[in-house]
């Protein structure tokens, strides 16, 4: 009986393709950017570079010294009334002058800090404190008291209206934040290579059959 050596079929991996999965397996991962939806509110667009205060400065800006000069006027008054014995036996007034300052402070804090949340909540109560000034002061006046009073109401107004631009503006601002903390946050691993065929060295070697 004769022996014939019969050459197996190699199973081991093609180095060249390994090397090619892994090249491409090793492509860096790009995340799409978000595309603007068609139609959707222009304020989501607002930002402290577009948008201005006054036709002229910077939102953040003339927010900021609409509330220093606020803040300045606020205690200017409460020194007046105190030279003036204003408050005296009025204690209430006092209270309520004095909320007044604090309140101005605070928006002012939330402003230069850009606190979203708390600037939001600033610029919607002193929309509202404004609108019952302005309810309460029609109720007291005459007819051309009234005129009056709705031109000098024009400013408060006004000083409202860019209060909210900016806890609009800080809003956009915090949601691009967090949704760029999310794709920073997202999965960045990359694939790993596939591993070669175990005793793929010994298996190209050719084996023998007794015929």
């Amino acid at each position: 009986m004769t022996t014939t050596d019969v050459p197996l079929p190699s199973t081991a991996a093609d180095p060249a393709s390994i090397d090619r999965d892994a090249t491409s397996n090793d492509a860096p991962v790009t995340t799409p950017k978000p595309k603007a939806v068609s139609g959707q509110d222009e304020s989501t667009n607002w930002s402290e570079k577009n948008t201005t205060c006054c036709g002229c400065i910077e939102i953040r800006v003339g927010v900021i010294v609409l509330l220093v000069l606020g803040l300045i006027l606020d205690a200017f008054l409460i020194v007046l009334g105190i030279s003036q014995s204003a408050y005296t036996g009025n204690p209430v007034k006092i209270v309520f002058d004095a909320i007044g300052v604090a309140f101005t402070l605070w928006g002012l804090i939330a402003a230069i800090q850009r606190l979203a949340g708390q600037f939001n909540a600033f610029a919607h109560i002193n929309m509202l404190l404004v609108v019952i000034g302005i309810v309460l002061s029609l109720s007291s006046v005459g007819v051309f008291g009234l005129l009056i009073m709705l031109i000098v109401a024009l400013l408060p107004i006004y000083f409202s209206f860019v209060y909210w631009q900016y806890a609009v503006v800080l809003k956009n601002q915090s949601t691009q934040e967090n949704q760029a903390r999310s794709i920073e946050g997202g999965d960045t691993g990359k694939p790993t290579a596939p591993a070669a065929a175990p005793g793929g060295s010994a298996a190209a070697g050719g084996g023998s059959v007794s015929v």
